[in-house]
């Protein structure tokens, strides 16, 4: 096993409400807000900022169903739960509305779609943004579950969770791990 799969499996199994860093919990709350009533909810950010975190903290603590992709969403037969995450969705027009119309047709009354842009078309939305803070905060939790960082160049959280990917190199290819 890679040392970045071992690193995601102790996140996964040691991550709790603590690890949250300060934008994921203001971007929480504000999705908490948003959600008090039924409809969609786009949370979007670039990658690496921390989304597919605060989906999985979602299901952990608010009972939500996540879906990593539309298309793993879209093939289950019966949704069992009325409130799902779909994670990597697409900021078109037009994947927006295919998201609504399989959302509708399981009778979901609350769902977040992760994007990496804004969705435009009309919909409600909280932004997540990477602060210097935010780094501290991963570096520690890592760090206690003995993944110690030592690059100096971090310009956003995969490259903490892989060192091998320095800068956000291969951003693109990582996302299909999330989940």
């Amino acid at each position: 096993m890679s040392n970045f799969v071992r690193t995601l499996n102790l996140i996964k199994t040691h991550r709790n409400m603590e690890w949250l860093t300060p934008s994921q919990r203001q971007a929480l709350a504000a999705l908490k807000n948003v959600l008090r009533t039924s409809g969609t909810v786009n949370l979007c950010g670039p990658a690496g900022v921390g989304k597919t975190f605060l989906a999985w903290m979602m299901v952990d603590e608010l009972g939500y169903t996540y879906f990593p992709h539309l298309e793993y969403f879209a093939r289950v037969e019966r949704v069992t739960t009325l409130r799902v995450i779909i994670d990597n969705g697409q900021s078109s027009r037009q994947s927006h509305r295919d998201a609504l119309k399989a959302l509708q047709l399981q009778d979901v009354t609350h769902a977040v779609l992760i994007t990496r842009r804004l969705i435009r078309d009309y919909t409600r939305y909280v932004k997540l943004a990477l602060l210097p803070q935010d780094i501290e905060k991963v570096q520690c939790n890592l760090a206690s579950v003995g993944h110690l960082v030592h690059s100096a160049e971090i310009s956003d959280l995969w490259s903490l969770v892989n060192p091998l990917v320095v800068g956000g190199l291969n951003a693109e290819r990582i996302t299909n791990y999330s989940g």
